[in-house]
Formats: structure tokens, sequence, C-alpha cells
């Protein structure tokens, strides 16, 4: 196999795609030592919310529901969340 060949990683979808480069990489860390700077400000329940849409993949009714919220209560802390880490990504 050529080095190229190697190099390859399989996207989820089937297809290929090449490997990150060490820059690429970098950049990722340090955005992710940002993230986790600014969960570690915020209020924890937009943290809970956050994780739950974002990791566990939840919606904001079950989210609303897990942590005795109304769904429009829960949409509004996740979007405070989801706007907050936007935002310290652009700092």
């Amino acid at each position: 196999r050529s080095a190229k060949e190697k190099s390859l990683l399989l996207n989820y979808d089937g297809r290929y795609e090449t490997a990150p480069d060490g820059e690429v990489v970098c950049i990722a860390r340090q955005d992710l030592v940002r993230v986790i700077k600014r969960l570690r400000k915020m209020p924890p329940r937009h943290v809970e919310a956050y994780r739950m849409f974002c990791a566990d993949g939840l919606n904001c009714a079950e989210i609303g529901r897990r942590m005795k919220l109304s769904r429009a209560r829960a949409y509004e802390i996740v979007q405070e969340a989801m706007l907050t880490v936007m935002l310290c990504l652009d700092e």
C-alpha cells in the first residue's frame, strides 16, 4: 500500500477522507480547551442541558422532563449554552 492509502480514514458512511494534519489537530485541541474552560464557568443547569442535547442527543422536551422544566425553558437553556460555546470559539 502507498503512503496515501495508509493515511486514509474510512468515514462513517463508507467514503474515504484523508487524515487531518498536525495543525488541524492542534487547533482542535485548543478549541476543546477553550470550550471546557467556558463550560466550567457556566451554571450547572446549562452544562447539564448542553450535555444532554449535544452528547446524549435528547430533544428539549425530554431535557425539560428530566430537569423538571418546561420544554420552552429547556430550549432557552440549551440555546444559551450553545451560544456561549459558539462565542468562545470565535474569540
